[in-house]
């Protein structure tokens, strides 16, 4: 499967329950004239020419594609969805253009920029909104992504001899950058699974190729958590797109592998809200010629991560 593929399918995932989604959602403020008002007079007019007037709930929703489910609440967004969705307005339309360059890919300007680095950031965009629809939806993006991503980079592997996989042995006393995040990943993974936890899932984030992980406890509760893993202690950095500090079931794990003795610590995404600002820190990077995206950090690194040791997951 190439890339245009990956991103297609994902698309082709989502569309049953984002249409499904919006339908109701603009019944909700009018189920009459919802149609006519939201979508035939909102959409242009070269969209609406292939839209019915008039039909059925499933006949009208079954007409629309990934295209018009953005149209449609880029048009509606001020009004409805910054309400409902309460994510952010560039997500829509990032994925609106990802949506045009994979839509027909004769143009070898667009098809050569279609990479690795451009799948990864569209399926993340893609879970980060239907996260907030359909966890279910987001799990089978993740597990697509994983999947996927993975079969192409053996494929890459299998024509280059140089590169081999190889497995993470803590006889090292130091792994290479590249590998660190594999090994934080398969580690994190034998903790909870050692713990209980169940329908452990995760996926990359980010450039850097951090780890955001899902999982659930004995009890069912939903949990996340935001993984980075340093050969020693170094400042970690947590883009704000993926760390929500609101969220109560959020976690941010840092793993440092170092001389044989990986250690771990764990801190709840609320202590950015709660604890004093000159600890848990806020990076807007909104200043001029800033391009950065905003994240959070901790100061003070080493005398922090003291108090938030651990040997084994417990989340409450």
């Amino acid at each position: 499967m190439d890339y245009f593929d990956i991103i297609n399918k994902a698309f082709r995932l989502i569309l049953p329950e984002l249409v499904n989604y919006i339908g109701n959602i603009l019944k909700e403020k009018d189920e009459k004239n919802w149609w006519r008002i939201y979508v035939l007079q909102k959409l242009s007019e070269s969209t609406t020419r292939n839209l019915p007037k008039n039909g059925t709930y499933e006949e009208l929703i079954n007409n629309l594609d990934i295209l018009a489910c953005l149209n449609i609440i880029i048009e509606n967004w001020h009004e409805i969805f910054k309400y409902k969705l309460k994510c952010k307005f560039s997500y829509i339309h990032e994925l609106k253009e990802i949506r045009h360059d994979t839509l027909g890919h004769t143009n070898i300007q667009i098809s050569k920029s279609i990479n690795e680095e451009y799948v990864n950031r569209a399926l993340d965009t893609i879970y980060l909104l239907m996260n907030k629809i359909n966890k279910n939806i987001s799990e089978n993006i993740c597990l697509l992504k994983n999947n996927e991503i993975n079969i192409n980079d053996k494929k890459k592997e299998n024509k280059n001899e140089k590169k081999k996989v190889e497995k993470y042995e803590l006889s090292e006393n130091k792994l290479p950058k590249g590998r660190l995040p594999e090994f934080g990943k398969k580690y994190l993974e034998d903790k909870l699974n050692f713990s209980g936890y169940k329908d452990i899932k995760s996926f990359k984030i980010g450039r850097k190729k951090n780890y955001f992980f899902t999982c659930k406890n004995s009890k069912g509760k939903d949990f996340e958590i935001y993984l980075i893993t340093h050969n020693n202690i170094d400042a970690p950095y947590l883009g704000k797109e993926y760390f929500d500090i609101e969220k109560d079931n959020l976690f941010f794990i840092y793993i440092i592998y170092n001389n044989n003795n990986p250690k771990m610590f764990c801190i709840p995404a609320k202590n950015w809200k709660e604890q004093p600002n000159d600890i848990f820190i806020f990076r807007q990077y909104d200043k001029p010629g800033q391009i950065s995206n905003p994240e959070y950090g901790i100061n003070s690194l080493k005398e922090t991560l003291k108090n938030y040791s651990i040997n084994e997951i417990k989340f409450e």
